[in-house]
């Protein structure tokens, strides 16, 4: 059996994706037929990474975007504020909140969310109040649990309720100048990584795309991680190699997917360091080509459906067509190693499970820069 992690993408062929709508509705059908909102839920609830709050997010995204759209017989925004009926306040999540301000974060979720789709300034208050506690608390700095993750919660209520910006702005500087406090070199959980979710990438990209002047500051951070992308255009795991060499992983939050999808976003803040940029851009969109269809189930953090995002239209389509249930299927009948679960346990998780990836993957496959939900959406 083959030891690649990914399906050999021999690129001779654009394959083309004949009904997204079709398949956008089967996806956001097939979760709230399997998935259903309910009142409150036995399990730990961990914001947009899993549970019904980041199903929510989805919906009210599909909301924006298709307002017109029916999924069993009601509105998106129906099925949004549906999902946000359980907060998921729990003594596990109040304990969490010790723990976490990321986007796994479920009460600091879950308040910026029901900002977002109720538009009731009365939330706000207690919005702005949770973040006025993280500065001085002992949190990581990343994205999945850090406050980079709060940042991304910060640009998404200041998207969708604009009269709170001057609300935001001094617990949003504090929170920024927390994770600036000890330098770049920041770690999490003993190691220095690199990528989307748990490292540098991910927290310059939410720094900047939160408050781009501080850009100028995070420019040599920058540029030293351009030069550290590898000849094939794939970036290290870690800033430090460990004892044996992890695997190539070519995914959203370890390797060159995480790192092109925030360079897109990054590249106008950053004029000075505008060639290596688009170089990098290229040698990583060219590994994501010939790499990107994963063997593992498809899905945002670490599947082909987050690979996809990070090339052009023509090429993404492409990917997707290698992730819809009936290549899925098929392939699966063929091989049974082929696109094995890799959600945890948790099969409508926004970020690892295939049904939710799926439904935005099919929302935004024609965009011409896709972003990812949750990341760089806003």
């Amino acid at each position: 059996m083959s030891s690649l992690l990914y399906v050999s993408n021999e690129g001779s062929l654009l394959n083309r994706i004949l009904d997204k709508n079709t398949l956008l509705v089967e996806a956001l059908e097939t979760i709230v037929s399997n998935y259903p909102p309910h009142s409150k839920y036995d399990i730990e609830l961990k914001g947009l990474w899993s549970g019904p709050t980041g199903i929510a997010y989805l919906f009210f995204r599909v909301s924006v975007m298709r307002p017109d759209l029916q999924v069993a017989g009601n509105s998106a925004l129906f099925w949004a504020e549906a999902y946000l009926v359980a907060d998921g306040r729990t003594e596990t999540t109040i304990q969490q909140a010790n723990e976490r301000c990321g986007v796994s974060a479920q009460l600091l979720c879950h308040q910026a969310i029901l900002i977002a789709v109720t538009k009731d300034k009365h939330h706000t208050d207690d919005f702005v109040q949770m973040l006025s506690r993280i500065p001085d608390a002992a949190y990581k700095e990343e994205w999945l649990w850090g406050m980079a993750g709060t940042l991304y919660f910060v640009r998404l209520v200041r998207r969708w309720m604009p009269s709170c910006a001057s609300a935001l702005e001094a617990p949003t500087n504090l929170i920024q100048e927390a994770i600036l406090a000890n330098g770049t070199e920041w770690v999490c959980n003993g190691t220095r990584w690199l990528g989307a979710a748990h490292g540098d990438i991910g927290i310059v990209t939410q720094l900047v795309l939160t408050t781009p002047s501080v850009a100028p500051r995070l420019s040599p951070k920058l540029e030293q991680l351009l030069d550290l992308q590898m000849p094939n255009g794939n970036w290290p795991v870690t800033a430090i190699p460990p004892k044996s060499p992890p695997k190539p992983y070519v995914q959203f939050c370890h390797g060159a997917p995480g790192f092109v999808l925030s360079l897109r976003s990054l590249r106008p803040y950053f004029p000075e360091l505008r060639d290596k940029i688009d170089t990098a851009i290229r040698l990583g969109s060219e590994l994501i080509w010939k790499e990107g269809i994963l063997k593992k189930e498809p899905s945002l953090c670490h599947g082909t459906f987050g690979n996809a995002l990070c090339l052009q239209p023509d090429q993404r389509e492409h990917l997707l067509t290698h992730a819809t249930p009936e290549y899925i299927a098929k392939a699966r009948a063929a091989d049974s190693t082929m696109f094995e679960k890799s959600d945890y346990g948790f099969h409508f998780a926004l970020f690892t499970g295939y049904w939710p990836g799926a439904a935005w993957a099919w929302l935004v496959c024609e965009s011409e820069e896709a972003s990812l939900i949750g990341y760089n959406d806003v």
